[in-house]
């Protein structure tokens, strides 16, 4: 993936990986382990976030923490991030 995201609004406090983290899961959430850079090519995005181990589950944990996704039962058991009310929210004014 070599393209740029989008242009921000500068509205939120989210950073630059984070809301590459909401654009995929913004229409139908994503299982956890999906999210990591070496696979974000499965949500047709031209970009990709920087996060790679800790910093990729420090960034899931604080956007738990502030209640912008949430973890549900997947399909298949595992854990699956979708986006709450106030993360769609935010992504929007991103």
């Amino acid at each position: 993936m070599d393209g740029d995201p989008p242009r921000r609004t500068g509205k939120t406090t989210l950073s630059d990986d984070e809301l590459i983290l909401l654009d995929a899961l913004f229409a139908h959430g994503a299982p956890r382990g999906s999210l990591k850079k070496e696979d974000m090519d499965r949500y047709e995005l031209s970009y990709e976030h920087g996060l790679v181990g800790e910093a990729l589950e420090n960034a899931l944990r604080r956007l738990e923490e502030e209640k912008i996704v949430r973890t549900v039962p997947g399909e298949s058991g595992g854990p699956y991030l979708e986006l709450t009310e106030e993360g769609g929210k935010l992504w929007e004014e991103e």
